[in-house]
C-alpha cells in the first residue's frame, strides 16, 4: 500500500510544542518530533462535527435540546455513532431521543 507525509496536526510540521518545553523537551508525541507522520495514501483526515441532543427532560414530555459537542470523526455517520457510545455511558444513557449531527 502507498504511503504519504502529512505535516503534523499537533505541532504544525515544527517537531516541538514550545508550550511543553519543560516535558521532553517540548518535543511532539504525536510525531514523535519528526514534523510529520506517515499514513496510507487513501489516508481521509478526520472533522469536527456538532452533536446537538434532543432528550425529553420536562415532565409534560416537551423535546427539550439539552447539549451540543464537537466530536472529532471521519464521517457524520462515524460522528454519530461515536456520540451515542460516549453517551450512554453517561447521564443521557436514559433519555437521548434523537441526535443531530452538522
Amino acid at each position: 500500500m502507498a504511503k504519504k507525509k502529512i505535516t503534523c496536526w499537533k505541532c504544525d510540521g515544527s517537531g516541538k510544542i514550545r508550550a511543553y518545553s519543560h516535558i521532553a523537551n517540548g518535543e511532539c508525541f504525536a510525531c514523535a518530533g519528526l514534523g510529520y507522520k506517515v499514513v496510507n495514501a487513501n489516508h481521509k483526515p478526520s472533522t469536527l462535527y456538532a452533536v446537538k441532543i434532543f432528550a425529553d427532560f420536562n415532565e409534560d414530555g416537551n423535546p427539550f435540546m439539552g447539549t451540543v459537542f464537537s466530536q472529532k470523526a471521519r464521517t457524520a455517520t462515524e460522528a454519530k455513532r461515536k456520540a451515542i457510545a460516549t453517551l450512554s455511558r453517561g447521564c443521557y444513557a436514559d433519555c437521548i431521543d434523537s441526535i443531530e449531527i452538522e
